[in-house]
């Protein structure tokens, strides 16, 4: 996995995943094995939080409860179309499995991606690809309010479990809707922001237009 941009966030994605699987079935040498894969390719893993940080610093989460968001869909679509760009259509093929295994479907004329629930998002790496890993990514509409995911998009059905494996999963859904929900907020906020943004620059424009014009004003009115 090479450094910079959005290259390896998917592979990333599913070796954590792979490697929390076999946490999960008790296999803890291949999981030994696979943290140390990862470790190799600069990547961070946090089993406190079940997080995952590129060496670009772009994060992921790999918990099998709660299973992939929208953050994690968007990454990986970044990561698919910068392998695109750099002629790399095996890796770009992959990927696109990876996605569509994950419930995602793909418009690469648009460059946007849908989510299981129904919420889109952007892939064009021309409008959100400069943002930084710390900073909010920027989305090209507003997804609908924040509904229950389809259970194989979460994780295991809860059918079948004991009640308090039940109890965990309820407890792991609430917390998805929760992060979904807060996830809805902060695009909305970033909407906002970009609105404000764009307006100040009118305004800016509109002064910088007058002042211009002042002056062409004054020498007519001189010459009259």
């Amino acid at each position: 996995m090479a450094s910079g941009g959005y290259r390896g966030y998917a592979y990333a994605l599913r070796k954590a995943s792979e490697r929390e699987e076999a946490r999960r079935d008790g296999d803890y040498s291949k999981a030994d094995a696979i943290r140390a894969e990862l470790q190799a390719d600069g990547v961070r893993l946090d089993d406190a939080s079940h997080t995952f940080t590129t060496t670009t610093g772009y994060r992921g989460s790999y918990s099998l409860q709660i299973g992939i968001g929208f953050h994690e869909i968007q990454l990986m679509c970044l990561d698919r179309e910068e392998a695109r760009r750099e002629n790399r259509y095996q890796d770009a093929d992959d990927i696109r499995q990876q996605l569509q295994a994950c419930g995602a479907s793909l418009d690469d004329r648009a460059h946007m991606f849908s989510m299981p629930d129904g919420a889109k998002g952007s892939y064009d790496l021309y409008k959100v690809g400069g943002a930084p890993p710390s900073a909010p990514i920027s989305y090209a509409t507003s997804p609908p309010p924040p509904q229950r995911l389809p259970a194989a998009f979460m994780g295991a059905a809860t059918n079948g479990m004991s009640p308090a494996a039940r109890k965990a999963a309820e407890m792991a859904e609430r917390f998805a809707r929760e992060r979904a929900s807060h996830e809805a907020a902060a695009r909305e906020a970033g909407m906002r922001e970009t609105e404000a943004r764009r307006t100040f620059e009118r305004e800016m424009a509109r002064g910088r237009s007058q002042q211009k014009q002042q002056p062409r004003q004054q020498q007519l009115l001189t010459k009259s």
